[in-house]
């Protein structure tokens, strides 16, 4: 029996189906020989699906009961081969998939893809992060390695974030889901606005196919680290400190200007072509790993924005959606999850094969 879309209820067939056909398994939900297996933990089980989401202070999404597809949206998902993330602005629907990739499923609703994210982070990233993957004798990395600052090091470290915070808002997804346990209105936008950022940035270090550029990007990314560092040191100021406090202090920033002054010097050896900078923002960054003409890289764009929003503690996202400032909205959530997995996959992704690592093992 074929159940007739919501935007086209009690008309006799508008040739919309919303019944979705059985998805495509996912190449990431098979574990990598090298993996370590999922532990049997609390929270760590396939939620239960069409469950509506418990929150904290606000009742239910705008986009009729949660757990629930919204409108159909047929004609969008034809110009696009997977329709993994549909974005609504106002009236306007437009599709966003990863072209190629695991998330590319067919006609699949919000919580189907909802727990495609649940699925790879409790089977692929979360073990991910039980091993050191270092990378394999005479791979990309392996060779970028031998200079400092180590390209793989800043690459590991900043997949470990986007996971961790990724995996954050599962954890708090699932528990909601299957226990009850109210779920936070605004704060999981911004965890996700954390692990999207540093995933783009984590697949911006590793895009160049050139080596020299890599590691260039990896000098400028630890160069940008010494200068935050600099600055924290440099607010450890007043009245109130000791002597002794204050010459640790002094110590611990002649020790990072030494650094800086050591990775400006690294920095003379690539040539005049090469100028350690800063790194672009993460608005500049993104086009840079996402084609900006696309569906995608507008999607990502917009869902960056609307997560810095919420840091900022500005309402904006919410009227622009139609919503009322603090209103949760779950589908908007969903959109941001996915969005957010997408690019930390990518990055992942990225990262095993510049390590010499089984392709499709993640």
């Amino acid at each position: 029996m074929v159940n007739r879309c919501a935007a086209h209820a009690g008309e006799t067939s508008c040739g919309h189906q919303t019944t979705p056909p059985a998805p495509r398994t996912p190449a990431s939900a098979h574990h990598s020989p090298r993996s370590t297996p999922p532990r049997e933990t609390p929270g760590t089980r396939t939620p239960k699906k069409q469950q509506p989401l418990p929150l904290y202070g606000a009742a239910g999404g705008r986009g009729g009961a949660p757990g629930r597809a919204g409108p159909c949206d047929a004609r969008a998902r034809s110009a696009c081969c997977g329709a993994a993330l549909v974005l609504r602005v106002g009236g306007w629907v437009s599709v966003v998939c990863e072209h190629a990739g695991a998330f590319s499923l067919w006609e699949v609703d919000d919580v189907q893809r909802r727990d495609s994210v649940i699925k790879w982070v409790q089977d692929v990233a979360t073990p991910w992060l039980a091993t050191e993957h270092l990378p394999a004798p005479g791979s990309e990395l392996a060779d970028d390695d031998k200079v400092e600052p180590r390209v793989s090091e800043l690459a590991r470290f900043g997949l470990v974030v986007a996971i961790d915070h990724l995996g954050l808002v599962v954890d708090a997804l699932v528990d909601g889901i299957e226990n009850g346990r109210p779920f936070r209105v605004l704060a999981p936008f911004t965890v996700l606005r954390a692990s999207l950022l540093t995933a783009v940035r984590t697949k911006w270090l590793l895009m160049p196919d050139s080596r020299k550029q890599r590691q260039f990007r990896a000098l400028r990314l630890e160069y940008q680290n010494q200068k935050e560092l600099r600055a924290a040191l440099g607010d450890l100021t007043g009245k109130h400190l000791s002597e002794e406090l204050n010459e640790d202090r002094d110590k611990a920033r002649r020790f990072v200007d030494e650094r800086i002054e050591t990775l400006e010097s690294r920095a003379l050896e690539f040539g005049p072509d090469y100028k350690l900078t800063t790194l672009p923002d993460t608005v500049s960054m993104i086009p840079m790993v996402v084609d900006k003409d696309s569906f995608l890289g507008m999607g990502i764009r917009l869902l960056w924005r609307t997560g810095s929003a919420t840091v900022h503690g500005y309402h904006w996202a919410s009227i622009l959606a139609g919503g009322q400032p603090g209103e949760f909205s779950e589908r908007d959530f969903n959109q941001l999850l996915l969005g957010s997995t997408l690019l930390t996959k990518e990055a992942l992704k990225l990262y095993e094969r510049r390590a010499g690592f089984v392709a499709g093992a993640v």
